[in-house]
């Protein structure tokens, strides 16, 4: 009885130190995606429209609630959805870990609760989050109903996490994908007939399939591409997953290849140990992590591949770790418990540097440009104009009537600067780019400007803004 107590009051710690961290990024500046998502919910004629919207700024579950709470609430509002399911994820996070014992559940709760990629998109006003704690729900309960435990019970949770894991971002059919032969392998190993299994697999698959048919036939394949900065090849986007999944300090270079290299070797370890324990459950971490994710991505073929599109396999990994670290540590070897605690050491600090950067940068400094710009104007007027129209106007658009009212500004597109140019320039970096910032900025005109602020953006999320104003 002592012994449960103490589990669960370290467990109630754990989710609330998940809920502190996950409010770092609850309340900075909504970003471009988050904001081009609430500006498509204001054009909505009804809540249909969440599904006759064929655009890939529209998840759909998070589409309803942006158009639900309207185009003026609050920003921790328009994050709540995510935040709370960040939480959760702690939460099934234990319950999965605790199948093996109390160490893997509360080893597997840290592991997600100072992971930066978990914590990111906890604060976001996407539909990553809802399909992070969607994944490890599908997990939780189809290895419950494939053992054999509570089927009934277990069957129908799998099937609502699987739909809501649908409804909330197209990724998720990779982790159905892998759901569906995981479970087609274990009804054939353990039905009397090929019939019984054949049945059972359908009245646990039937429905997740068919919803992601049918928003198939009437969404998916007509969708459209937003654009964004291409990355090539892809590949090396989703070999950096695995290195994100750890919580890289930095995303390039030797140092980004040494996390890759350990994430593979993670993975790698987390299969054998499952393979070693005469578990089959390492088909679907295979699956769900490596095959069908590269399947989408072939599927989709965009040239706009980020690491978010990897966030199920990265949750994932997280899970086979915490496997090996509870496995390693219930040996109760002291070299063995201290390199776990090594390990564990080592993950959170590199996951709190980014932790930090989220915290101090958010997601993009908008406000703090905007404002900058109206102490710091020359005229009456804000005359504003950028290196990319379409994803400074969207921030702009949104921040200025917000920060300034009705103080007057324009927005003067690249190919329209007046004689003498405009008064600001912003130059726009993505967060995996490397910005180049020079002490000064001369038009092509003539015109020159000097730097007038260096505004940062966290890891994997938000735009690096450069502001020049011109030379007095």
């Amino acid at each position: 009885m002592l012994l449960r107590v103490r589990f669960s009051a370290i467990a109630l710690a754990i989710c609330c130190a998940a809920a502190a961290l996950r409010l770092t990024g609850l309340w900075s500046d909504l970003w471009l995606d988050e904001i081009w998502s609430l500006a498509a919910t204001g054009t909505f004629s009804s809540i249909r429209s969440v599904f006759t919207t064929h655009h890939e700024i529209n998840h759909h579950l998070y589409s309803a609630w942006l158009y639900l709470v309207g185009q003026d609430a609050s920003v921790w509002v328009y994050r709540l959805p995510s935040f709370l399911a960040g939480v959760a994820t702690v939460f099934v996070a234990g319950l999965i870990g605790r199948r093996r014992n109390d160490t893997t559940a509360l080893v597997t709760m840290l592991l997600v609760t100072v992971s930066y990629e978990l914590v990111l998109f906890s604060s976001e006003a996407r539909g990553y989050s809802i399909v992070i704690l969607c994944t490890l729900l599908a997990y939780y309960f189809l290895s419950a109903q494939n053992a054999g435990r509570t089927e009934v019970r277990s069957a129908i949770g799998y099937v609502i996490a699987a739909i809501t894991g649908i409804l909330a971002q197209p990724i998720f059919a990779g982790v159905l994908a892998a759901a569906c032969v995981w479970s087609a392998v274990r009804l054939w190993r353990t039905r009397t007939s090929v019939v019984q299994a054949a049945t059972q697999w359908t009245m646990l698959q039937a429905l997740p399939i068919a919803a992601a048919i049918t928003l198939y036939v009437i969404d998916w394949r007509y969708v459209v591409a937003g654009g964004g900065t291409a990355i090539q090849p892809w590949f090396a986007t989703f070999a950096g997953g695995f290195a994100w999944a750890l919580g890289t300090p930095l995303g390039r270079g030797p140092v980004l290849i040494t996390f890759i290299v350990l994430g593979v070797v993670m993975l790698l370890a987390g299969l054998y140990q499952l393979i070693a324990d005469k578990s089959d459950d390492w088909i679907f971490f295979l699956c769900a992590i490596v095959i069908f994710p590269l399947v989408l991505v072939l599927a989709r073929g965009s040239e706009f591949v980020y690491t978010r599109h990897f966030l199920p396999g990265s949750a994932l990994l997280l899970v086979l770790l915490g496997n090996l670290l509870g496995a390693g540590w219930t040996r109760a070897r002291t070299t063995v418990r201290l390199a776990c605690a090594a390990v564990l050491v080592i993950f959170a600090s590199t996951n709190a540097l980014n932790i930090v950067q989220l915290a101090k940068y958010g997601r993009g400094q908008h406000s703090a440009a905007i404002w900058y710009m109206a102490d710091h104007r020359q005229g009456d007027a804000l005359v504003i104009s950028g290196d990319q129209d379409f994803r400074i106007l969207v921030e702009l658009s949104y921040y200025i009537p917000r920060l300034l009212g009705s103080r007057p500004w324009t927005y003067v597109k690249a190919s329209e600067w007046p004689a003498g140019g405009p008064e600001w320039i912003v130059v726009q970096v993505e967060s995996f780019q490397s910005p180049v910032v020079s002490g000064d900025y001369t038009d092509r005109t003539g015109v020159r400007y000097e730097l007038a602020l260096d505004l940062p953006t966290a890891p994997l999320t938000g735009l690096h803004w450069v502001l020049y104003q011109r030379a007095r």
